[in-house]
């Protein structure tokens, strides 16, 4: 999906919701902690911890 231009230097957020538990695929504007006052499962992928 193209929303076009962004007000922000990155990409957008990117969430995995094809699977039982979201997944962050990708770091973005909108934080994991935001996301998760909307799906408190929502996690990152573990190419994304350190």
């Amino acid at each position: 999906m193209d929303g076009g231009q962004s007000k922000y230097d990155m990409g957008g957020t990117l969430v995995d919701c094809t699977v039982d538990v979201p997944v962050t695929l990708k770091f973005g504007p909108i934080s994991v902690d935001e996301l998760k006052k909307f799906d408190s499962q929502v996690h990152l992928a573990s190419h994304l911890m350190k």
